[in-house]
């Protein structure tokens, strides 16, 4: 999961695929882009983010439907899902739809383990063990660990703009 788009998640997602399947898994992917395709997983499927006449509820059900029915299909070790969007809204701009999306996700399939995608800040040990707390209170998930991502928010937001600004810094090795 991510505080927010374009923190990474799919690269993480991607990375923890090939690291479970060098150590001999059979991990599957439901990736967080609609795209997932390309890179032989699954994405989130589209009921699940476009605006239908389905009810959350109908949602939720439908998602666990289509996890059991790949994982009946393809017997993955592990199954990991990727959480398009962010938690909760950052700014007026930045609403991440609310964290609904992640909420019907996890209400479909809890998971068994998380991991959080970040911006780049500096980030204050009391700020991990809050959205721990968070996760575990809202998506019954208390992250496993955290990934910083080289997305960097510009938080000089003015009273006639609350618009968040964000840019990517160079990636160093």
């Amino acid at each position: 999961m991510g505080i927010m788009q374009g923190v990474g998640k799919l690269d993480i997602q991607l990375s923890l695929r090939s690291h479970l399947s060098s150590l001999g898994y059979k991990p599957l992917l439901v990736a967080s882009r609609s795209y997932a395709s390309v890179f032989d997983a699954h994405p989130i499927p589209s009921f699940m983010t476009t605006v239908t006449d389905l009810s959350y509820s109908e949602k939720i059900l439908l998602f666990n439907n289509y996890i059991k029915q790949l994982e009946v299909e393809h017997q993955p070790d592990v199954i990991i899902i990727g959480l398009p969007g962010g938690i909760m809204p950052l700014a007026e701009d930045q609403t991440s739809e609310y964290g609904v999306l992640h909420y019907m996700i996890t209400r479909a399939v809890e998971p068994d383990s998380s991991m959080m995608c970040l911006y780049q800040d500096d980030f204050i040990a009391p700020y991990f063990d809050s959205l721990r707390t968070l996760c575990e209170y809202r998506f019954s998930s208390r992250p496993a660990g955290f990934y910083i991502s080289n997305l960097k928010v510009n938080w000089s937001m003015h009273e006639s703009d609350m618009s968040i600004q964000t840019s990517y810094l160079k990636k160093t090795h």
